[in-house]
């Protein structure tokens, strides 16, 4: 089932809007505030954020933001009523992103619809990779390695055979110009001639700044002709 969290300080929309996107359609949890909220993304990782924008009570927006850069699988709906808040959704800096604004005054049913489309959207939507004509070289603690492909949410590196013993699940990359990125390893697979291993990892920068610096060599490298994979 998929999972949903709802974040607004409002005690009696918190109940409503659980009561809307609740079983059997969701598993949803709410939050009232945006430091709990960011806790229990943390704990659940939701497949869809539904927050408010309500003048100057609540403004959902940076946790949106946040949410979307510690999570980029998840969707999000803003609830809001007024074109300046819809304007200001729209604008939300995270590439790639499921974000939808939505009026306030939408019915149940059509929230329950709104926020499976969004589910949906997200779990088709992939990453596109980027292949690199000359890999970056970058450190580890166990050694160097090349990075053979980037995209948004992960790379594959290449190291010589021998280091994959050494190299934990999570580990960092030491990228030019970035410095350290998180990375979980998912994937590894060996060369034919066993000299050199290929492995995939997912990234996840420490911060927003970070995530925003990262996406931006994502594009540079494929602005400066490298190949589009699928």
């Amino acid at each position: 089932m998929d999972k949903v969290l709802i974040v607004t300080p409002d005690g009696t929309e918190r109940t409503a809007i659980l009561a809307q996107l609740g079983a059997p359609q969701f598993d949803s949890a709410s939050a009232e505030d945006t430091a709990t909220a960011l806790l229990r993304m943390d704990a659940i990782a939701p497949d869809l954020l539904v927050t408010v924008v309500r003048g100057d009570v609540f403004n959902g927006l940076p946790l949106v933001t946040e949410g979307c850069m510690r999570n980029p699988r998840m969707a999000a709906l803003v609830l809001h009523d007024t074109a300046k808040a819809a304007l200001d959704c729209a604008a939300i800096p995270v590439p790639g992103a499921v974000i939808r604004h939505v009026d306030r005054a939408t019915g149940a049913t059509e929230l329950v619809k709104l926020a499976a489309e969004a589910i949906a959207l997200r779990e088709r939507r992939k990453w596109s990779r980027t292949l690199l004509h000359s890999p970056l070289t970058v450190n580890l603690l166990i050694g160097r390695a090349r990075v053979l492909n980037v995209s948004y949410g992960g790379v594959q590196i290449e190291l010589a055979s021998p280091l994959l013993a050494s190299l934990p699940d999570l580990f960092n990359l030491e990228l030019p110009n970035l410095g350290p990125l998180n990375a979980l390893r998912v994937w590894s697979r060996t060369s034919e001639s066993g000299s050199t291993v290929s492995c995939g990892a997912e990234v996840s920068p420490a911060s927003v700044n970070r995530v925003l610096r990262w996406r931006r060599m994502v594009d540079a490298l494929r602005k400066a002709g490298n190949s589009l994979l699928v």
